[in-house]
């Protein structure tokens, strides 16, 4: 079972076709809903099982759900592909501290929250009490 981020489009849809091929299940997970639906359809065209989350990677309620809803829908969560990112170019001395936050809020704060959601609950889920 792996979870995608990023999932709607470009390297996230391929990282999700490739594992479904595979013979992983998938989580699609991305702030675009109706590119996450296509991956998912995209998935299932193929023959895989996938479920499709809408949320942002920098919303920490959200990274919770998005792992929360893939253990819930398929039991487990076994691969965790921190895919969404974004970029763009320019010169230190234009760039606004607003877009520089922007990225590393998305880049790595949102790779942080995932990656700590899908320890917590997985290491939660096998735990002996």
């Amino acid at each position: 079972m792996a979870l995608i981020t990023g999932a709607a489009s470009g390297i996230g849809r391929a990282a999700a076709l490739r594992l479904a091929a595979d013979g992983l299940r998938t989580s699609c997970f991305d702030l675009d809903a109706a590119g996450v639906a296509e991956t998912v359809d995209a998935v299932v065209g193929a023959g895989g099982e996938a479920l499709a989350i809408e949320g942002s990677v920098t919303d920490e309620v959200a990274a919770k759900n998005a792992v929360a809803a893939t253990i819930d829908h398929f039991g487990s969560l076994d691969v965790l592909v921190n895919v969404a990112g974004i970029g763009h170019y320019s010169h230190a001395d234009t760039e606004t501290l607003e877009a520089w936050n922007r990225t590393i809020e998305v880049n790595l704060t949102g790779m942080f929250l995932m990656c700590r959601s899908a320890c917590r609950n997985s290491w939660s889920a096998v735990a002996p009490s």
